[in-house]
């Protein structure tokens, strides 16, 4: 089954925003934010992150106005010997 990227996009990001909890931080310096931002990305779950990635993911596809690629199919003809 294959969904169109802007559709998908649209139902995970709903999904996300509501689950959202939107906090607004100020710093003082870069050095502090970065330290900030690696602290969040750890803390996260294994499938909190690939949720994200898949939203962003999505969003490139949307955004480029195509299908995503998938996975492509590999395959080699393997010859036995008879018995």
């Amino acid at each position: 089954m294959t969904l169109d990227p802007q559709s998908f996009f649209n139902g995970l990001h709903t999904q996300h925003l509501s689950k959202m909890e939107k906090t607004v931080k100020k710093y003082n310096s870069f050095t502090e934010q970065e330290r900030d931002d690696i602290v969040y990305w750890r803390n996260l779950s294994g499938d909190k992150k690939l949720e994200i990635l898949e939203i962003i993911r999505a969003k490139y596809w949307a955004l480029k106005n195509e299908r995503s690629p998938g996975f492509q199919r590999v395959y080699r003809v393997i010859e036995q010997a008879r018995r």
